[in-house]
């Protein structure tokens, strides 16, 4: 499957990375999707060497993390992020049967699998908080907001 993704490039960015592939015989496309798969370590790399240099290049842009290390940046440096998204929504899901439900039985079983899968998702957050114990976290509640507005985002970029 494949992305098509817009970039908002200056005039001279655009005319620069024209150039650039140009120079190397290839499309601006080309060039992006080679440094992409640098960057994400894609069985379409270059090399081992180019990709390190990506990720170092990545690195050393340094792009600002607000003073704190945000759980879905957690989420997504220890490729936990789709699993997250998984059980979350799981909980969504049984949520959902729990409060459409008016079957007593039904609505205890529900309640049980909601405890149950809140405390999967409470050990991604304790985990977090354990790697990072010496950085401003982010509380419990903030994080699965987070998480909800990254997994929008997430949805449309993955069909």
């Amino acid at each position: 499957m494949e992305k098509t993704i817009t970039l908002n490039l200056l005039n001279e960015e655009a005319e620069s990375l024209f150039n650039k592939a140009m120079e190397n015989n290839l499309s601006v496309s080309e060039l992006l999707e080679n440094f992409i798969a640098d960057l994400t370590y894609s069985n379409r790399r270059n090399g081992s060497d180019e990709s390190d240099l990506a990720d170092s290049w990545l690195e050393r842009c340094n792009f600002p993390i607000y003073g704190e290390m945000r759980f879905c940046q957690y989420l997504a440096s220890m490729n936990l992020f789709g699993s997250f998204l998984d059980d979350l929504s799981w909980f969504d899901d049984v949520q959902e049967e729990y409060n459409e439900n008016e079957d007593e039985e039904t609505k205890n079983e529900c309640k049980e699998e909601l405890e149950a899968i809140q405390e999967v998702l409470k050990e991604y957050y304790e985990d977090y908080c354990t790697s990072y114990r010496n950085s401003n976290l982010q509380s419990y509640e903030d994080a699965i907001k987070e998480v909800r507005k990254y997994k929008e985002q997430y949805t449309d970029f993955m069909e």
